[in-house]
């Protein structure tokens, strides 16, 4: 094998942001390159830049072979890439416009790009002494004929840390790493996001581990403090101030209990415009529902009213919000706030009942995780008795599980409400059995030992696990003048909202040790894209180490 040293091209400066990768200029002179080339033992980090951050791992060596590209990290790991997926996956600036997040069509090897994705090689690798990355020219036979304005780009770009996340899911590994630092900062990392990774929405996602959830019954939690508050309480302002790690805390510890009370909110802001404001700043906004402008729901008691929903004097038995949804799966929270008045609600553990019902009737449980129930929702005639105006009709018939299931068997979601159950259409031998079941279900998410009563007043809010929690209204303790506004939010603004919280935490313990030592603070680099890849190995329970046993 013949070791080759380049000296026929130059790179511009590669310049970061703390958000994003800069254009970068490149000049590669018209040559042909040996099919195999190698360089060595390059750093990932300027030792000039004091504010720079030491990265996990880093390139020790890169081979290119054509098809295939061998590249080993710091930690003694190699792995080989395909050439194609490195084509393919390139998120420097001139494969992803960073600002808005897309791929430049340009330089996709698929399409009218000018690039055939069939003749693509690596032709050659380097790293940049300055700046750490890893560099890849690619054949000239891989370019083709376009009408493109734009020709596609000759070389693609590459951090360490990048590659060596994704090389656990796509590369096969040559060499296993020989030192657990890097690991360590990995699973540290891993570990941070892990609450998060039940609702990925990769497919598969697996459901949350026993240490990420705190099921309860209802004699199993004590009062708060003297103002009733049996679930954790976090303060309205505390979790709006942006330098505070309050909002990821609530988000955390409603995914883990189910419930949270958010107090704190003043009389005088207390409405519609307090729950939009806490929603867009801390939770990622309301789901906006098709068959109204806004995105809230609001409940007024109306007498003589048809929909149990405006009729406090009733009570509201447990369900689950959007077990009808009109935007495909049933939204991941439900924030409520009572505008006006007080009352009183009733929450359920779902997963605690679940549990229940399996040891009780482990047959019955498998049914209801099975066999679907009919429900059927007019999206505007149940609202008949809403203060609000509707502007168009909706109507969504559907056939769901109560209890539901990831692919190994362990419980996702709770989903069901009565008062939308249509007739049943179930096998004529599995119905007695299913009903059975159905019914005892039905008896434990009302039963004392599960069902808890929780005051509630003018200006409180309550975040709930809308696919763990199960709520409802005791009847007659509503206040007449009592207003409850609320809405649901939706898995993907719960799930990037932590992603960003998370990533504004890191940020400020950088800073505060800077701070400390005297150095100019430092950012993390959005790395989302790394993120993503070890979230999904953990919604998984895929370690990476699994590959090196």
């Amino acid at each position: 094998m013949l070791l080759f040293q380049f000296a026929v091209y130059g790179w511009a400066a590669l310049l970061f942001t703390t958000t994003r990768l800069l254009p970068v200029n490149y000049f590669v002179s018209g040559y042909q390159v040996p099919s195999t080339t190698v360089i060595q033992n390059r750093a990932l980090t300027n030792p000039n830049n004091s504010n720079s951050q030491t990265p996990a791992v880093s390139f020790a060596n890169v081979i290119a072979k054509n098809e295939v590209v061998d590249v080993s990290f710091t930690d003694g790991s190699t792995f080989r890439f395909h050439s194609l997926w490195l084509r393919d996956a390139c998120r420097d600036a001139h494969h992803v416009a960073a600002q808005a997040g897309e791929k430049i069509l340009t330089a996709t090897p698929v399409g009218p790009s000018g690039i055939c994705p069939i003749r693509t090689r690596a032709n050659m690798a380097s790293v940049n002494d300055d700046t750490g990355l890893l560099h890849i020219i690619w054949n000239d036979d891989s370019f083709i004929e376009h009408e493109l304005a734009i020709d596609p780009p000759t070389v693609s770009t590459f951090p360490a840390q990048f590659l060596r996340t994704y090389a656990n899911v796509v590369a096969e590994c040559l060499v296993p790493p020989t030192t657990m630092s890097e690991e360590e900062d990995v699973d540290a990392t891993v570990d941070e996001f892990a609450f998060l990774a039940p609702y990925s929405g990769f497919p598969g996602a697996r459901a949350p581990s026993p240490n990420d959830i705190t099921p309860w019954r209802a004699n199993e939690l004590q009062r708060q403090d003297e103002d009733d508050s049996i679930f954790p309480s976090f303060n309205y302002s505390d979790i709006l101030d942006p330098n505070s790690d309050t909002n990821l805390h609530a988000i955390q510890t409603m995914l883990n209990v189910g419930c949270i009370i958010i107090d704190g909110c003043s009389d005088e802001d207390a409405g519609e415009g307090a729950l939009h404001h806490l929603a867009d700043t801390a939770f990622g906004g309301l789901q906006k529902d098709p068959t109204r402008d806004i995105a809230n729901w609001k409940i007024v008691k109306k007498d003589g009213a048809t929909s149990i929903s405006y009729d406090s004097l009733k009570r509201l038995n447990q369900h689950t919000d959007s077990s009808i949804p009109p935007h495909g799966i049933p939204a991941l929270c439900l924030l409520m706030h009572y505008a006006e008045g007080s009352g009183t609600n009733t929450f359920t553990d779902g997963y605690a009942v679940a549990k229940q019902l399996q040891i009780e009737n482990p047959e019955g449980y498998a049914l209801l995780a099975q066999y679907g129930c009919d429900a059927e929702r007019d999206f505007v005639a149940s609202r008949v008795d809403s203060p609000q105006e509707f502007n168009r009709g909706l109507i969504v018939s559907t056939q769901y599980k109560i209890i539901q299931l990831d692919d190994i068997g362990n419980l996702v979601r709770i989903q069901y409400n009565e008062v939308f159950r249509t007739p049943l259409t179930l096998p004529h031998d599995i119905f007695p059995k299913w009903y059975a079941a159905f019914h005892r279900f039905v008896e434990l998410i009302h039963d004392d030992e599960y069902e808890v009563k929780v005051p509630m007043k003018k200006g409180r809010f309550m975040l709930m696990n809308n696919w763990r929690i199960l709520h409802g209204r005791a009847g007659g303790a509503a206040s007449s003048n009592r207003i409850l506004v609320g809405g649901t939010i939706t898995r993907e603004s719960i799930y990037s909202q932590s992603r960003r919280l998370l990533r504004e935490q890191k940020n400020r313990r950088h800073a505060a040790i800077a701070a400390t030592v005297g150095e100019g603070s430092s950012f993390t680099p959005d790395t989302s894209q790394e993120e993503e890849v070890m979230i999904r190995g953990r919604s998984h329970e895929v370690e990476a180490a699994t590959q090196y046993v």
